[in-house]
């Protein structure tokens, strides 16, 4: 189902088509609380396609003052939580030096995301409110990529992600996983444990991204296309209150 609750994620795999035998990937649940479902496709004829929305990436111009402005400063805005083709109240405004803030009513008011402290830490490669924690869980490799029907998913994820890594096979590509979610983290890595259990890391250097779910096994690993914006939509979505 779409609503202003779902993710950009689980938005933008919304109507993928397959094959009666083809493999579905990615398969849900995509995250913690995901409500995706694979459902039989019932063709309607005079249904026309929904279309993206162009604010993401925009330059918002600021001409009401409401966001903090210095001469250098540039303001960019992309949606969040929008419905198909209507547009949502919600909007994630980042600037080009490195200031996030969220609009839930249509730009009337806004919440900060991360404070200047947290800004100069990003900048310098630090953590922000998140510092890098080791996974307090306990793990369940064996599991690794795996759905809740016990079926590997490994060969989906590899096929999807190997161009964001130089790994030959599905075993290096598993492998990295594993490395990246169990190292000691390093000053570059941020990481959270959202309230249902499923453990959270990004590094803001190597633009990796991972997630151990509630479970202890790897659910996924890869490169997000909008790297820092993409970590910071998680924060905003799961991370403790």
């Amino acid at each position: 189902m779409v609503d202003s609750k779902t993710c950009s994620h689980c938005r933008n795999n919304r109507g993928k088509i397959y094959g009666m035998n083809e493999p579905v990937f990615p398969e849900p649940p995509l995250h913690p609380n995901c409500r995706c479902e694979i459902v039989p496709m019932q063709v309607i004829e005079g249904i026309t396609a929904y279309t993206k929305n162009a604010h993401n990436g925009a330059v918002y111009h600021n001409f009401d003052g409401k966001l903090p402005d210095a001469p250098w400063r540039i303001w960019y805005e992309a949606e969040r939580n929008s419905v198909a083709a209507v547009e949502g109240k919600e909007r994630i405004l980042y600037s080009s030096d490195g200031l996030i803030f969220v609009t839930y009513d249509h730009y009337m008011t806004f919440v900060e995301v991360a404070g200047s402290d947290d800004v100069m830490s990003w900048q310098n490669g630090g953590s922000g409110n998140y510092p890098g924690e080791l996974y307090s869980g306990t793990r369940n490799p064996n599991a690794d990529f795996t759905n809740t029907r016990g079926n590997s998913t490994l060969t989906g994820h590899y096929n999807d992600h190997k161009k964001d890594f130089n790994f030959e096979n599905e075993i290096e590509y598993l492998n990295g996983a594993r490395n990246f979610l169990e190292k000691t983290p390093t000053p570059t890595i941020q990481s959270f444990t959202s309230d249902a259990g499923w453990y959270f890391r990004y590094d803001t250097a190597t633009n990796e991204f991972g997630i151990i779910n509630q479970y202890g096994s790897i659910s996924t690993y890869y490169k997000p296309d909008n790297g820092l914006e993409y970590w910071l939509e998680q924060i905003v979505l799961y991370a403790p209150k």
